[in-house]
């Protein structure tokens, strides 16, 4: 079977893959391969529906170390 998503924590003995529904614990011994796509989380064509503030609001929200308060 095959398994997509971000790679969470690691050890020797297992990885876990984050994916869209739920964290996947694997043991190591039954992973065959293990590749990077190199692949973008975000949605295709994502930027293209955004104003330049919308982006600029996203990647500094993205860069960012703090969470962002809820609007009330």
């Amino acid at each position: 079977r095959v398994l997509s998503g971000v790679v969470g924590e690691q050890n020797d003995r297992t990885v876990t893959l984050l994916t869209a529904q739920e964290p996947q614990v694997l043991d190591r011994n039954e992973i065959e391969e293990l590749t990077p796509t190199g692949q973008s989380l975000m949605p295709d064509g994502q930027l293209q529906q955004m104003s330049p503030e919308q982006i600029r609001d996203l990647i500094k929200y993205l860069m960012s170390t703090e969470q962002v308060p809820l609007k009330q």
